[in-house]
């Protein structure tokens, strides 16, 4: 579990965030074998949650690194997305089956909304 807000200058959140005193904004969870990536935002008002986009991004490494970007970082691809909030809920959960390699997890403002606010994020690996 990690706490996340987007302010008005950021588009994206990325997940999991890493240690406090870590250089890098986030550290991808990384599978050695085909796993279960599952994760849920769940903002701390419910009514916020149709605001918030979750997306699955691959790293992408070699030669091909340049053919992917994701909000100007080179060589991460979309390999899923959740675009829609359980509006009964308040929360957006995804959980996608991937071969191994390296993933990040985004939490973004959909265009035109006022994302200012908190929200919880979890992610489970099994």
């Amino acid at each position: 579990h990690s706490c996340g807000a987007l302010s008005s200058e950021d588009k994206y959140g990325f997940h999991p965030q890493a240690p406090a005193n870590s250089t890098v904004e986030a550290e991808p969870v990384c599978l050695s074998r085909r796993s279960v990536l599952e994760a849920y935002v769940e903002p701390k008002d419910p009514a916020n949650a149709g605001k918030l986009d979750l997306y699955l991004l691959k790293e992408i490494k070699g030669k091909r690194a340049p053919n992917f970007e994701f909000d100007g970082n080179e060589g991460w691809k979309v390999v899923g997305y959740k675009l829609k909030a359980n509006a009964k809920h308040g929360f957006s959960r995804m959980s996608m089956n991937r071969k191994a390699g390296c993933y990040l997890w985004a939490v973004s403002c959909k265009p035109g909304m006022d994302c200012d606010f908190d929200y919880d994020f979890y992610h489970n690996v099994y």
